[in-house]
């Protein structure tokens, strides 16, 4: 008589384990560097869930059916740990990813706070924050002046403006300092 026997991917079998399907949980990743397939990756930024990489404590493995590697800035699939998602119904929950969101929406969302918030915090519009940037970034010559309005502004994280300045524009600034000033 057959025991019964449960799968369990990730740990070696013995003779009494029969064929079996499985359900694997996928993630959506951007790869950080050149990875190979079967590699054992997690967030190389921990606040970008998108972009996965070597690291410290990996979550999964890149997609193992890939026939060659994966160069970076590439999408892949990673292939979530077993027993390690939270739930499962051909939608997975994970704690390192918000319940409904894709990483990418998440990051997109978080990178257009970053810049909401620095224009806000001077009194502009989004997009009157990003062409203010664009200039600046392009020369380091040409700063938003009005007067004394910009008097004693200074930016609230400048480094992580200028970060989701190039995520979300895909350039590479040569200036990232403030690019308010006073007229004096």
């Amino acid at each position: 008589m057959r025991k019964s026997y449960e799968t369990k991917l990730g740990q070696l079998i013995d003779a009494n384990a029969g064929r079996d399907a499985v359900h694997v949980a996928l993630a959506p990743m951007r790869a950080a560097e050149k990875l190979l397939p079967g590699e054992h990756v997690g967030f190389a930024d921990p606040s970008d869930r998108t972009l996965a990489g070597s690291c410290d404590h990996p979550i999964g493995i890149v997609d193992p059916y890939l026939r060659k590697p994966v160069k970076k800035d590439e999408w892949f699939f990673l292939c979530l740990y077993p027993q390690t998602t939270t739930g499962l119904r051909h939608v997975w929950t994970h704690p390192a990813f918000p319940h409904g969101e894709s990483p990418a929406a998440i990051t997109a969302t978080k990178l257009r706070s970053i810049i909401e918030a620095e224009a806000n915090h001077a009194g502009l519009d989004y997009d009157e924050m990003m062409a203010g940037a664009h200039d600046y970034a392009r020369d380091g010559d040409s700063y938003l002046c009005e007067g004394g309005r910009w008097e004693g502004h200074s930016m609230l994280d400048c480094e992580a403006f200028w970060d989701a300045y190039e995520a979300i524009t895909g350039e590479k600034p040569k200036y990232r300092s403030s690019f308010f000033s006073c007229s004096c």
